[in-house]
């Protein structure tokens, strides 16, 4: 293309990114997507195998509390939604127990935390504070906290997690259906005068203010293209800014800077189908046996490679193994069938049996490496200690020409909501300017 060729180009079609496009759209902007993977939805990708009942989340897949823009989507796609209400277990010296008052535990640890903090950690305040707590409180907390907000307990911001409560008053949600409908509404109600790119990567941005030339180079199939606009909005995963995959010329300054402080957490999933009638055979613990794994909810394990499960569809056979944070970096270094089999070591220790009887019970399982994923390089952000305020610094706009979006930005991080309002706010800037 020659000229100009848009009025603004955004960079990523994940829901930050859709977000943007269409409100800019709607705006009377021009505005062309350039999406790397070919599909939208980045890190919000839901797949349906044939042999599974339900569709599995291979990103994100709960909806911690939500705002108006996320709800009035799923009104809109007419997605239900229903409340995670889960058991949460403990699992210890051979005993599977539930923690009727999982919650309120948390709560009580969390609201010790002091206001004034001096940019204290958990691990900080733990150190500090950790002898008014149980050894299995403390566990639980930082379990919890550092696993699903993706964190090294020694990096993650006690003050973030006092301000929203460790999410102890949100309800979860989850979608009844593909939650990557989201993405598929906001694609799909693209004004016309936006255009959609896909497996077009790119590698670098040079600036100035007023103009923009973005340069792609694409493997599939190859090619090399120019595009040229006013603006650009920049959604990529804050991993990626970090990697310095894509090079900003001249490059963003005091900015990178921030980017460089920022916390950026990895995940290790694996979600196992196993054959029917599994909830009735012995390998599954009697406890759960008797409900036909109805009321499995969360189970924690101290000390297992997978700590966390959780079954959230009975009477469907399917458990969800989670690791956060820095076990999760380690783990996510092996290949994804060495991720499966740690999996199953960790639930026939909570099963009380042996891996060959767990894996004899294996009818599927699913999984996607976000760590090595080029695109992602990670899952979600955290909020770093002493650094509460480096999303702000880092959604700021530089020369009314470069502006950012994402959930590393928003006041939600590693939520879809985030993402959604960042790309939003991001459109509100652009036509302010």
């Amino acid at each position: 293309m020659s000229g100009m060729d848009a009025d603004v180009i955004v960079i990523g079609a994940g829901v930050s990114g859709l977000a943007a496009a269409g409100e800019l759209g709607r705006r009377g902007k021009d505005v062309l997507i350039l999406e790397a993977r070919n599909r939208v939805g980045g890190r919000l990708w839901s797949v349906s195998p044939p042999e599974w009942k339900q569709p599995v989340e291979l990103g994100a897949e709960f909806i911690h509390g939500g705002n108006a823009a996320l709800r009035a989507i799923l009104r809109r796609e007419h997605l239900r939604t229903r409340a995670v209400t889960a058991t949460f277990w403990w699992r210890e010296q051979g005993e599977l127990r539930p923690i009727p008052d999982f919650w309120e535990r948390v709560a009580r640890v969390i609201d010790r935390i002091p206001v004034k903090n001096r940019g204290w950690s958990l691990q900080d305040f733990l150190r500090r504070r950790g002898h008014l707590f149980s050894e299995e409180d403390r566990w639980l907390v930082e379990n919890y906290a550092g696993s699903f907000n993706a964190a090294p307990i020694g990096a993650l911001s006690a003050q973030a997690l006092r301000a929203d409560h460790a999410g102890a008053d949100d309800t979860d949600f989850k979608v009844v259906g593909r939650y990557d409908a989201v993405a598929a509404h906001l694609q799909a109600r693209l004004p016309e005068t936006v255009a959609l790119r896909l497996c077009s990567p790119v590698t670098t941005v040079h600036w100035r203010r007023g103009s923009v030339i973005v340069m792609v180079n694409a493997a599939d199939p190859p090619r090399r293209e120019t595009y040229q606009a006013r603006t650009v909005v920049v959604t990529l995963p804050l991993g990626v800014l970090q990697a310095g995959t894509v090079a900003f010329s001249p490059d963003l300054g005091r900015k990178q800077a921030w980017i460089e402080k920022l916390g950026w957490g990895h995940v290790a999933r694996i979600t196992i189908r196993f054959r029917d009638g599994f909830w009735s055979r012995s390998v599954a613990p009697a406890v759960l046996r008797a409900r036909q794994g109805r009321g499995f909810g969360f189970v924690n394990a101290p000390g297992e490679a997978f700590p966390t499960w959780w079954a959230l569809t009975p009477p469907e056979p399917v458990l969800t193994g989670w690791v956060g944070g820095a076990a999760a970096k380690r783990i996510a270094k092996r290949p994804l069938e060495e991720q499966l089999r740690a999996a199953v070591r960790s639930l026939a220790h909570i099963f009380e049996t042996t891996p060959a009887a767990v894996a004899a019970e294996i009818a599927g399982w699913h999984g996607h490496d976000w760590s090595r994923d080029p695109h992602a390089l990670g899952a979600y952000s955290y909020s770093v200690a002493g650094c509460e305020n480096g999303p702000r610094m880092f959604a700021k706009p530089l020369a009314r020409t470069l502006f950012f979006a994402g959930e590393a930005t928003s006041d939600e991080l590693g939520t879809v909501q985030g993402a959604l309002a960042s790309g939003l706010r991001a459109a509100r800037e652009i036509t302010q300017t």
